[in-house]
């Protein structure tokens, strides 16, 4: 069984990346269409949610490195970097 490595750094990048863009957010849809250049998933929609998930999961040795962004009326619209000094370096 092959398995594939690298999902989730490659997710945090491309967040980090529109971060750095200067946009406020970027949606799953996006990361989705950055991520078929890098690597190629069996099933991409699934694999990229359960990334995410881990990504923003806080457990008791790690803290959460991306969050979703809620616009001015509460609704969650995409996701974002935590902006931390140990995370997020210019």
């Amino acid at each position: 069984m092959k398995y594939q490595i690298g999902i989730q750094k490659s997710i945090f990048e491309i967040i980090q990346q529109s971060k750095k863009n200067r946009l406020p957010y970027i949606t799953k849809q996006q990361i989705l269409d950055e991520l078929k250049d890098i690597i190629t998933l069996k099933s991409p929609s699934d694999q990229v949610s359960q990334a995410l998930y881990q990504l923003q999961r806080e457990t008791k040795f790690r803290r959460p490195r991306i969050r979703k962004y809620t616009n001015n009326k509460g609704i969650k619209v995409g996701w974002t970097v935590i902006d931390d000094m140990w995370l997020f370096k210019e």
